[in-house]
Protein backbone atom coordinates (compact mmCIF):
# COMPACT_ATOMS: atom_id res chain seq x y z
CA UNK A 1 0.00 0.00 0.00
CA UNK A 2 2.68 1.98 0.61
CA UNK A 3 3.57 1.67 -2.79
CA UNK A 4 -0.13 2.73 -4.20
CA UNK A 5 0.12 5.82 -2.27
CA UNK A 6 3.79 6.74 -3.53
CA UNK A 7 2.19 6.14 -6.65
CA UNK A 8 -0.67 8.42 -6.22
CA UNK A 9 1.16 10.76 -4.42
CA UNK A 10 4.38 10.87 -7.13
CA UNK A 11 1.59 11.13 -9.95
CA UNK A 12 0.12 13.88 -8.11
CA UNK A 13 3.15 15.57 -7.69
CA UNK A 14 4.30 14.58 -11.46
CA UNK A 15 0.93 15.92 -13.06
CA UNK A 16 0.96 18.73 -11.18
CA UNK A 17 4.48 19.90 -12.02
CA UNK A 18 3.59 18.92 -16.11
CA UNK A 19 0.49 21.16 -14.87
CA UNK A 20 2.75 24.06 -14.08
CA UNK A 21 5.50 23.37 -16.82
CA UNK A 22 2.44 23.54 -19.44
CA UNK A 23 0.87 26.20 -17.47
CA UNK A 24 4.73 28.06 -17.60
CA UNK A 25 4.50 27.68 -21.05
CA UNK A 26 1.40 28.54 -22.26
CA UNK A 27 1.86 31.72 -19.50
CA UNK A 28 5.22 32.78 -21.37
CA UNK A 29 3.45 31.97 -25.03
CA UNK A 30 0.70 34.06 -23.64
CA UNK A 31 2.40 37.29 -22.62
CA UNK A 32 4.95 36.97 -25.68
CA UNK A 33 2.06 36.99 -28.02
CA UNK A 34 0.57 39.74 -25.32
CA UNK A 35 3.43 41.32 -25.82
CA UNK A 36 3.58 41.16 -29.86
CA UNK A 37 -0.53 42.34 -29.55
CA UNK A 38 0.49 45.05 -27.61
CA UNK A 39 2.94 46.23 -30.36
CA UNK A 40 1.07 45.78 -33.01
CA UNK A 41 -1.32 47.37 -30.87
CA UNK A 42 0.41 50.17 -30.60
CA UNK A 43 1.42 50.41 -34.39
CA UNK A 44 -2.27 50.18 -35.45
CA UNK A 45 -2.91 52.85 -32.64
CA UNK A 46 0.25 54.77 -34.30
CA UNK A 47 -1.37 54.39 -37.58
CA UNK A 48 -4.64 55.12 -36.47
CA UNK A 49 -3.63 58.70 -35.15
CA UNK A 50 -1.12 59.11 -38.27
CA UNK A 51 -4.50 58.76 -40.50
CA UNK A 52 -6.69 60.81 -38.41
CA UNK A 53 -4.40 63.85 -38.77
CA UNK A 54 -3.56 62.98 -42.33
CA UNK A 55 -7.74 63.14 -42.83
CA UNK A 56 -7.92 66.12 -40.41
CA UNK A 57 -5.53 68.07 -42.44
CA UNK A 58 -7.15 66.92 -45.61
CA UNK A 59 -10.16 68.13 -44.10
CA UNK A 60 -8.75 71.59 -43.09
CA UNK A 61 -7.16 71.74 -47.30
CA UNK A 62 -11.01 71.00 -48.38
CA UNK A 63 -12.41 73.74 -46.61
CA UNK A 64 -9.85 76.28 -47.46
CA UNK A 65 -10.50 75.13 -51.18
CA UNK A 66 -14.30 75.51 -50.36
CA UNK A 67 -13.22 79.00 -48.99
CA UNK A 68 -11.01 79.81 -52.19
CA UNK A 69 -14.06 78.53 -54.34
CA UNK A 70 -16.62 80.61 -52.52
CA UNK A 71 -13.90 83.45 -52.54
CA UNK A 72 -13.43 82.58 -56.46
CA UNK A 73 -17.26 82.54 -57.06
CA UNK A 74 -17.53 86.13 -55.19
CA UNK A 75 -15.34 87.81 -57.72
CA UNK A 76 -16.71 86.46 -60.85
CA UNK A 77 -19.80 87.25 -60.02
CA UNK A 78 -18.80 90.94 -59.34
CA UNK A 79 -16.72 90.68 -62.21
CA UNK A 80 -19.90 89.75 -64.33
CA UNK A 81 -21.61 92.49 -62.87
CA UNK A 82 -19.13 94.95 -63.81
CA UNK A 83 -18.92 93.27 -67.18
CA UNK A 84 -22.60 93.68 -67.19
CA UNK A 85 -22.67 97.41 -66.05
CA UNK A 86 -19.74 98.46 -68.42
CA UNK A 87 -21.77 97.09 -71.49
CA UNK A 88 -24.79 98.67 -70.38
CA UNK A 89 -22.69 102.27 -69.78
CA UNK A 90 -20.85 101.42 -73.45
CA UNK A 91 -24.32 101.05 -75.57
CA UNK A 92 -25.59 103.90 -73.46
CA UNK A 93 -22.47 106.30 -74.71
CA UNK A 94 -22.73 104.82 -77.95
CA UNK A 95 -26.49 105.57 -77.97
CA UNK A 96 -25.86 109.06 -77.12
CA UNK A 97 -22.48 109.27 -79.76
CA UNK A 98 -25.07 108.14 -82.76
CA UNK A 99 -27.65 110.88 -81.56
CA UNK A 100 -24.71 113.72 -81.22
CA UNK A 101 -23.67 112.18 -84.81
CA UNK A 102 -26.79 112.80 -86.20
CA UNK A 103 -27.31 115.92 -84.38
CA UNK A 104 -24.24 117.19 -85.31
CA UNK A 105 -24.86 116.06 -88.81
CA UNK A 106 -28.17 117.91 -89.27
CA UNK A 107 -26.52 121.17 -87.83
CA UNK A 108 -23.51 121.12 -90.25
CA UNK A 109 -25.98 120.19 -93.39
CA UNK A 110 -27.67 123.37 -92.16
CA UNK A 111 -24.77 125.40 -91.22
CA UNK A 112 -23.73 124.72 -94.86
CA UNK A 113 -26.96 125.09 -96.66
CA UNK A 114 -27.22 128.58 -95.31
CA UNK A 115 -23.39 129.67 -95.87
CA UNK A 116 -23.91 128.13 -99.85
CA UNK A 117 -27.14 130.14 -99.91
CA UNK A 118 -25.23 132.84 -98.89
CA UNK A 119 -22.11 132.59 -100.92
CA UNK A 120 -24.65 131.77 -104.18
CA UNK A 121 -26.62 135.33 -103.12
CA UNK A 122 -23.12 137.36 -102.22
CA UNK A 123 -21.72 135.22 -106.15
CA UNK A 124 -24.90 136.45 -107.90
CA UNK A 125 -24.78 139.76 -106.65
CA UNK A 126 -20.97 140.32 -107.43
CA UNK A 127 -21.82 138.70 -111.13
CA UNK A 128 -24.75 141.01 -111.36
CA UNK A 129 -22.64 143.94 -110.36
CA UNK A 130 -19.70 142.74 -112.61
CA UNK A 131 -22.21 142.42 -115.46
CA UNK A 132 -23.32 146.04 -115.17
CA UNK A 133 -20.20 147.19 -115.33
CA UNK A 134 -19.51 145.46 -118.44
CA UNK A 135 -22.46 146.46 -119.99
CA UNK A 136 -22.01 150.06 -119.15
CA UNK A 137 -18.44 149.58 -120.47
CA UNK A 138 -19.62 147.81 -123.67
CA UNK A 139 -22.37 150.55 -124.19
CA UNK A 140 -20.16 153.59 -123.88
CA UNK A 141 -17.86 151.23 -125.99
CA UNK A 142 -20.35 150.55 -128.80
CA UNK A 143 -20.65 154.11 -129.40
CA UNK A 144 -17.19 154.76 -129.51
CA UNK A 145 -16.91 151.33 -132.08
CA UNK A 146 -20.39 152.43 -133.99
CA UNK A 147 -18.13 155.80 -134.44
CA UNK A 148 -14.80 153.82 -135.18
CA UNK A 149 -16.55 151.84 -137.84
CA UNK A 150 -18.80 154.24 -139.27
CA UNK A 151 -15.32 156.73 -139.42
CA UNK A 152 -13.19 153.67 -141.59
CA UNK A 153 -16.76 152.87 -143.97
CA UNK A 154 -17.27 156.51 -144.80
CA UNK A 155 -13.97 157.01 -146.17
CA UNK A 156 -14.33 153.29 -147.98
CA UNK A 157 -18.23 154.13 -148.97
CA UNK A 158 -17.18 157.19 -150.67
CA UNK A 159 -14.14 155.69 -152.58
CA UNK A 160 -16.26 153.41 -153.80
CA UNK A 161 -19.18 155.64 -154.53
CA UNK A 162 -16.39 157.46 -156.79
CA UNK A 163 -15.18 154.42 -158.14
CA UNK A 164 -18.40 153.22 -159.68
CA UNK A 165 -18.75 157.08 -161.00
CA UNK A 166 -15.62 156.31 -162.81
CA UNK A 167 -16.42 153.11 -164.07
CA UNK A 168 -19.75 153.83 -165.63
CA UNK A 169 -18.17 156.96 -166.71
CA UNK A 170 -15.05 154.92 -168.76
CA UNK A 171 -17.72 152.48 -170.29
CA UNK A 172 -18.72 153.72 -174.03
CA UNK A 173 -22.36 153.72 -173.82
CA UNK A 174 -22.55 155.14 -170.17
CA UNK A 175 -21.87 158.40 -170.82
Amino acid sequence: MAEVIFFVLGAILGGAAVWALVTARARAGAAREQAQLQSELAAASSTVNELREQVRQREQAVESLRREIDAERQIRVTAETRVQETEKRLQEERQLLAEAEKKLKESFEALSAKALQVNAEQFLAAAKKTLENVLVDTKGNLGKHQEAINGLIKPLAEALKRLEEQNRNAQPGGE
